[in-house]
């Protein structure tokens, strides 16, 4: 019991810390409505590209804008951590009773929580600019879910990386490296029968792509079994592996 008590407290304690800076909170909101604006007028036209899916270049848009925030979002999660250590707040923690494992779960925790708050919001935003959601309510509550388990897997690979780098503008130079190549080389811009054959195998091993199928469906299409079925199985088992070693090597590197 104390450690879900330990892990409780400092999941507050990120969440709280979170909100004492709006303009995070801001940042993160109008970002995407200016992505969602300008690339779905700069690129319109795709629709008319032979094979293209979709009869509205934004409908298949959405799905992979809120992937990009959520994923940018989740990867900067073990910037907290750097924090942290650099003030040496993990230093005083780790003289109190707390729970090892606490200290990063609750860490992770308010990152995934404040992640997916920043994208029901983008999810909203996406549906009042004229965005259906086929599968409605429980459509809706699947994609939160599928959002969900994304942020938890690459706010467990920020933390990983954040552990072993120690510097804070490496660990920003990595995080970018990592971040944009895994949007892009993805289906969430474009359709996979539309990438080069090399992307394609590429797309089929990206996290991403697992997750903009299975929003993306149940945003336009209705509920496939077959697709999120495959989604939750990817990236339920990217989310717990990556977790897992996360919280392992804080207890090697810090206790």
């Amino acid at each position: 019991m104390n450690a879900i008590a330990d892990t409780w407290y400092l999941f507050v304690r990120n969440l709280r810390n979170s909100f004492r800076v709006p303009f995070i909170w801001v940042m993160a909101v109008v970002q995407p409505i200016i992505w969602l604006l300008l690339f779905s007028q700069l690129f319109k036209t795709i629709v008319t590209i032979p094979g293209f899916p979709y009869e509205n270049y934004l409908a298949y848009l959405a799905p992979g804008i809120i992937l990009m925030t959520s994923l940018f979002g989740a990867t900067f999660s073990g910037m907290g951590t750097l924090v942290d250590i650099d003030l040496s707040y993990l230093n005083k923690m780790l003289v109190t009773p707390v729970s090892r494992n606490a200290i990063m779960l609750g860490r992770m925790g308010g990152d995934v929580v404040r992640v997916v708050v920043q994208a029901i919001i983008i999810v909203l935003i996406a549906l009042a600019m004229g965005v259906g959601f086929a599968t409605g309510f429980p459509g809706f509550i699947t994609a939160i879910l599928l959002i969900a388990l994304l942020v938890i897997g690459f706010a467990g690979l920020s933390n990983i990386l954040a552990l072993r780098i120690r510097d804070h503008q490496l660990f920003i130079m990595v995080i970018n490296f990592i971040t944009l190549p895994l949007m892009f080389l993805s289906d969430a811009m474009m359709p996979m029968e539309l990438l080069p054959s090399w992307l394609q195998t590429v797309a089929k091993y990206n996290p991403v792509t697992y997750a903009a199928d299975g929003i993306r469906t149940l945003m336009n299409t209705g509920f496939d079994g077959i697709v999120l079925a495959k989604a939750f199985l990817v990236l339920g088992g990217v989310a717990l592996v990556m977790m897992g070693i996360a919280t392992i090597l804080f207890r090697r590197r810090l206790v």
